[in-house]
């Protein structure tokens, strides 16, 4: 017979393995769990299992399982490829400010994919990700942006601002943009070689597929103006000597410069 409680009566007591039960439960629903768990289906390549686990939580606005998902349909992985819906998802990641879903939604906004092209919202969610996150991706779509007035006015400071940023996160096509910047003097600078060089071989050492030619190229470059430094130096001692002008290390009293030295050391020279 089933007992009714009423007025102050207490239920009876939960045993703990009823308690366990519901905790198991409530923990299976949380949205975080089921990120996890599609997470892991992915990983092991089970993309349709993925898909659908993903779908309630990207649904209650969970960032990270919209950015996933978002993924998932733009690659085409246990779903049909759909650039619209895997666009919605980035966007919906990215008003939640998740670094990649900002990324994502940026790169959609700049390819028109599954949106209106837009170069203003791109770079603005780039921007967004690159304060907030320090992204080195979206430091480099605002550098190349600045750099050749993609959506922007052209802005070779900012450029250099942003390809630094990046650079100093180990971001290797940032280096060698550094580097081709000094090499010609853009950004408000002189031409430094030297400097170049040092983020050739720095894009070289972070894999850069075309820093090693480069490093080549720039090191001779580099050796070769030393040698002419040298040789112009050396000339126009040559010529100072020759007229018998003053040299760095002479005294005016002809080429031998006697009277740099000290005391009366003419017997040394076997006068």
């Amino acid at each position: 017979m089933q007992e009714s409680f009423t007025g102050n009566q207490r239920p009876p007591a939960r045993t703990t393995a009823t308690l366990d039960s519901e905790d198991e439960e409530e923990e299976d629903d949380e949205p975080d769990f089921r990120y996890l768990q599609a997470l892991a289906l992915v990983r092991s390549r089970q993309y349709a299992a993925a898909a659908k686990m993903l779908a309630a939580p990207a649904e209650e606005g969970y960032a990270a399982a919209s950015y996933l998902l978002g993924d998932m349909y733009m690659d085409g992985l246990g779903l049909e490829r759909d650039v619209c819906k895997a666009f919605t998802l980035y966007r919906s990641a990215a008003d939640q400010d998740h670094e990649d879903g900002l990324l994502m939604a940026s790169y959609c906004y700049i390819q028109g994919l599954g949106t209106n092209r837009s170069w203003e919202m791109g770079l603005t969610l780039a921007a967004r990700a690159a304060s907030l996150h320090g992204n080195p991706s979206a430091q480099m779509v605002l550098g190349r942006s600045y750099e050749h007035g993609n959506g922007v006015g052209v802005d070779l400071m900012r450029a250099l601002y942003y390809y630094c940023e990046a650079a100093e996160q180990g971001e290797s096509e940032a280096m060698f943009c550094l580097a081709k910047f000094y090499e010609r003097g853009k950004g408000n600078s002189t031409p430094d070689l030297s400097l170049a060089l040092e983020w050739y071989k720095r894009a070289a050492k972070a894999g850069h597929p075309l820093a090693p030619a480069h490093c080549v190229a720039m090191n001779i470059q580099v050796h070769r103006d030393q040698n002419g430094i040298l040789n112009r130096i050396g000339a126009s001692i040559g010529r100072k000597l020759a007229s018998g002008k003053p040299g760095p290390h002479t005294t005016g009293k002809g080429m031998g410069g006697v009277g740099s030295l000290p005391g009366d050391m003419s017997h040394a020279r076997g006068d």
